[in-house]
């Protein structure tokens, strides 16, 4: 009758990864800005800010983080006016937001 695959198996027993990073606020930014992010199962989380070079700035975090919606107040005083990347990194995906830092 029915045979069950082993491609099936995996499909009910792991729910696929999902990130997703919202749009800074207030953005532009002078000093502080709230960032939210999501991710829909526990994983190890990277979320970093980079100059519009390349270069890391700064990791923001780097560890285990759980399952929803978070929220991070991010302190740019220290930073030059510009566009910066912020990347948010799970697993083996990755989401990238422009924000911009204004004095």
């Amino acid at each position: 009758m029915f045979e069950e695959t082993e491609e099936q198996t995996k499909n009910l027993n792991e729910e696929e990864l999902a990130i997703q990073i919202d749009q800074n606020s207030p953005n532009p930014f002078s000093n502080l800005t709230e960032i939210q992010y999501f991710v829909n199962r526990t994983e190890k989380v990277k979320l970093s800010l980079y100059d519009m070079t390349g270069r890391e700035i700064s990791r923001l975090i780097d560890k285990n983080i759980k399952g929803g919606w978070h929220t991070l107040i991010v302190n740019g005083s220290g930073l030059s006016s510009g566009v910066y990347i912020l990347r948010l990194e799970a697993g083996a995906k990755a989401v990238i937001k422009k924000i911009n830092k204004m004095d």
